[in-house]
């Protein structure tokens, strides 16, 4: 429960400023808050109206950025500070706060427990598009002490590729508040609440500062359509994947699913206003509503429209549900609704039987009757008397 809160706040304010390298307002000084962000902005800075970096650095060039952390509070604080590539998460939202060390380690934790889908630990990685993830181009001290009332400036040394790129590098420096476990615990009804402030500070590098020419590209791997779940819920998960390294924003998504050889749609799922970072990937989930995944072959239809980029995509795929893995999920699904056609199904195989017991009972009632006829007709032949 203490872990989920802790999540759940964390969430909250990645929503809030998961906007900051989509050319959307950064975080500015706010002397309510224990710890104000700001930034001071180089000379190379790209769009001087934003305050988050857009910073244009040749091919080989080191270059150190500045956050400015500002304490309002009477104590010291400290920041606990990393450098994490932007990536797309499975709400079609980008994501500052995902690193491949801590990802791994979640899902060895994961793992661990019998009940919960096994996650492959080896093949986590940032999206194999990305040539150069932020993370490990640029770098930050882990901790920063910030003393009581003072700013502090945290410097960022960015080591930009010597091989020529286009389009961007983006991520950001993930900062929270290291918890203070004597003094922030606070106990209500038995459930530990921990104060938690989480920043982000966006980080976009290029080459050149026209990079109108770069459009996305949306790619649909048919071998990534599987059923997985959420929540312990059905659901079909789409692997969508943008290879160019460019943002895409306002991605609207529309897809349903059919049996194959069928027209009926069974399933369907409408997205709108999702983002993507540079080089990523995420998996694009259909609602199964609580229904069992069934085994068998099916058909997905999906389109994609970018809105900004004016741009389309559509897929017609097929994919497989093996009997084995829908017979596994089901098994750990919660809320789920039993085929509502069983009921069908068994009334007219009932039915179909007593059609046979009738027949049956008919037929024998219409032998059994021959039967006596014939044996009536047989006495009175004996008991005629011959002529005399």
């Amino acid at each position: 429960m203490k872990r989920m809160l802790n999540y759940l706040i964390i969430g909250a304010v990645l929503v809030l400023s998961g906007s900051l390298v989509s050319q959307e307002k950064a975080l500015a000084a706010n002397p309510s808050t224990n710890v104000s962000v700001t930034t001071n902005q180089p000379k190379n800075q790209i769009d001087k109206n934003q305050s988050f970096f857009d910073v244009l650095l040749a091919p080989g060039e080191t270059q150190e950025l500045e956050v400015v952390l500002r304490n309002n509070t009477e104590k010291e604080l400290v920041m606990l500070a990393s450098v994490n590539t932007a990536v797309t998460n499975d709400n079609g939202v980008v994501d500052y706060s995902w690193s491949v060390p801590e990802a791994k380690a979640l899902a060895t934790e994961n793992n661990q427990d019998q009940a919960n889908l096994k996650i492959d630990v080896e093949n986590i990685d940032y999206d194999k598009t990305l040539k150069f993830p932020l993370s490990r181009i640029a770098k930050i001290a882990q901790e920063i002490k910030v003393p009581a009332n003072s700013e502090k400036v945290a410097k960022v040394t960015v080591d930009m590729p010597k091989e020529a790129i286009k389009g961007v590098i983006a991520g950001g420096v993930y900062l929270s508040q290291k918890e203070d476990e004597s003094e922030n615990d606070e106990t209500n009804q038995g459930v530990q609440i921990k104060n938690k402030f989480v920043y982000v500070v966006g980080i976009q590098l290029r080459q050149k500062a026209d990079i109108s020419d770069i459009l996305p590209e949306l790619i649909l791997d048919p071998a990534k359509i599987s059923p997985t779940q959420v929540n312990y819920r059905n659901y079909l998960g789409v692997n969508l994947q943008n290879s160019e390294p460019i943002y895409i924003r306002d991605l609207k998504v529309d897809a349903q699913i059919t049996k194959k050889g069928q027209k009926g749609i069974l399933f369907e799922a409408a997205e709108t206003g999702l983002k993507m970072a540079p080089n990523s990937n995420f998996n694009f989930g259909i609602n199964w509503h609580n229904q069992e995944f069934k085994g068998g072959k099916y058909q997905l239809q999906l389109k994609a429209r970018s809105e900004d980029y004016d741009k389309e995509w559509s897929w017609n795929e097929e994919f497989t549900i093996e009997s084995e893995t829908a017979k596994k999920l089901n098994q750990r699904a919660v809320e789920l609704e039993k085929d509502s056609n069983l009921l069908l199904y068994l009334i007219i195989l009932a039915l179909i039987l007593l059609i046979i017991l009738l027949v049956i009972a008919y037929l024998v009632k219409r032998h059994l009757d021959k039967k006596k006829e014939m044996v009536k007709g047989n006495k009175k032949h004996q008991n005629k008397k011959p002529k005399s």
